[in-house]
């Protein structure tokens, strides 16, 4: 009978160790989570795409600075008729908006024909003309192009803060995935360990049922032992899969491609910190300059800087439009010599004889677009900095919230490794029990269940501390700091 139970007990232990031999026994290169972001922050499509922010910025900051470029242009315009020449007029020239209000030109006219209005008649070798125009009230001090190239400015530091939004969210993100790996890779390990340590127990105590030193039935209890330190392993081994899937997701190449499955099961996870490293830094390290430092924060200001441009914009359009225009005239292209042969000085010909000069003046009288658009400008303003003061609380309140977590964890692994290794002792006193004949299997099992049980709760702590300082860190908006 002895040799039934035996061969009974040794079919289940040679058929389980199929499940042992789909862990790998060697320990790939390590992977550490700075490596790890700075491969993120490096390769993947959403990096890719945050770096590309601050060039899309730049181009429509290019944009806006073409609203100021010269301009050529040229206008031609002929009638015959029953074998009449009625009229061929045509004017081309040079025209430049600069950033101050003032605006260029230079344009060369020709009219020629029958009948043609005597307003618009010429010189017959055409005629040069050179000139100014500016707006003397609404318009002097700013206007809808200068005021667009103020904002592209201040886009181009948008774009850069947007940047670090994005690759704040995307290396938490990416940093979670990791903990959770390194939680799942550790619990595999300790899994592991201990099948290994209720396989070589069972061996003893199948070797010592076969001597008649032990009976069956603790044989049996070894042997459930076993099977249970398997069904853990096989659930952890599972979670591991799944958590090393996520984190290839992670896995970028250069060319922006992913790296593929299995990549995870090269590497290994960089050892969890203990006591000793769970040391959190000062709040004021996070608190202090928070509204400078902060990505969320400084877009929301750049958002009210974008909104002072908008405001005075709209006041400019309470003045009157009133804009000024003087152009000097010439025969032909020659401003030198006096027009129809007669004498006199260039400089008193030019202003007192060949000129055009205009004068343009607008103004609505309700003015409610105006006061409609400023007020619009205003409400904007006061959400937007009702937005910034309240973000400023909420991330206040949450890094408050992360530090007292990341404080209380890094006292709570303190605490559990003094409990897994007490645990450690007591498994040992019962070990030396067991081999002098006054303990049992069941009390060396739960000794044992209770040391895997601290060890695990202790790597999960471990991976928690881990979780709150990158919670921190991303709360403050500092984790691009980290691949920096």
């Amino acid at each position: 009978m002895k040799q039934v139970v035996f061969w009974a007990f040794a079919g289940f232990f040679l058929s389980g160790q199929t499940v042992l031999a789909q862990l790998p026994d060697s320990l790939p290169a390590t992977l550490t989570l700075n490596r790890f972001l700075k491969d993120v922050a490096s390769f993947h499509p959403a990096a890719v795409n945050a770096r590309i922010l601050p060039d899309q910025a730049a181009a429509v900051l290019t944009s806006a600075r073409g609203a100021f470029d010269p301009k050529l242009y040229a206008d031609w315009e002929q009638k015959s008729f029953d074998g009449k020449n009625y009229f061929t007029v045509g004017s081309s020239g040079l025209k430049m908006q600069t950033p101050y209000a003032l605006a260029l030109k230079s344009e060369f006219n020709i009219a020629r024909g029958q009948f043609l209005n005597p307003e618009n008649k010429l010189p017959s070798e055409g005629q040069a003309v050179v000139g100014v125009s500016l707006p003397l009230l609404n318009g002097l001090l700013i206007d809808s192009e200068r005021a667009g190239l103020q904002q592209a400015r201040l886009g181009l530091l948008s774009g850069e803060v947007q940047q670090r939004v994005q690759m704040n969210d995307l290396l938490f993100r990416a940093g979670l995935a990791y903990v959770d790996w390194a939680i799942a890779f550790n619990q595999v390990g300790i899994f592991r360990q201990a099948v290994d340590i209720a396989r070589q127990r069972l061996d003893i105590m199948v070797e010592s049922f076969r001597q008649g030193d032990k009976p069956a039935v603790d044989t049996l209890e070894t042997f459930i032992q076993w099977q249970n330190r398997l069904f853990d392993l096989n659930e952890s081994a599972l979670e591991l899969a799944n958590t090393a899937q996520t984190l290839e997701t992670f896995f970028w190449t250069p060319g922006q491609t992913p790296q593929g499955r299995g990549v995870a099961s090269e590497k290994q996870p960089e050892l969890m910190p203990d006591s000793s490293d769970a040391l959190p830094p000062a709040l004021d390290a996070f608190l202090t300059g928070l509204t400078d430092r902060h990505p969320e924060l400084r877009q929301l200001q750049l958002d009210l800087q974008t909104l002072a441009v908008d405001r005075r914009l709209a006041a400019e359009q309470f003045k009157p439009r009133l804009d000024v225009s003087y152009h000097f005239l010439a025969a032909g292209t020659d401003f030198l010599s006096p027009v129809n042969g007669g004498g006199g000085a260039f400089l008193r010909d030019l202003l007192t004889e060949n000129y055009k000069w205009g004068l343009n003046f607008s103004f609505p009288l309700l003015l409610r677009k105006e006061q409609g658009k400023i007020q619009q400008v205003k409400l904007k303003q006061q959400m937007t900095s009702n937005k910034l003061e309240q973000k400023k609380a909420e991330l206040e309140a949450k890094i408050g919230n992360y530090f007292n977590e990341l404080q209380t964890t890094a006292r709570q692994v303190a605490l559990y490794e003094q409990i897994a290794q007490n645990y450690s002792r007591l498994l040992q006193a019962e070990q030396i029990k067991f081999n002098m004949g006054e303990s049992s299997v069941f009390l060396l099992n739960t000794r044992e269940q209770k040391l895997i049980e601290a060890e695990t709760k202790l790597v999960k702590l471990r991976g928690l501390y881990q979780k709150n300082y990158l919670a921190l860190s991303w709360a403050a908006g500092q984790l691009p700091n980290r691949v920096q």
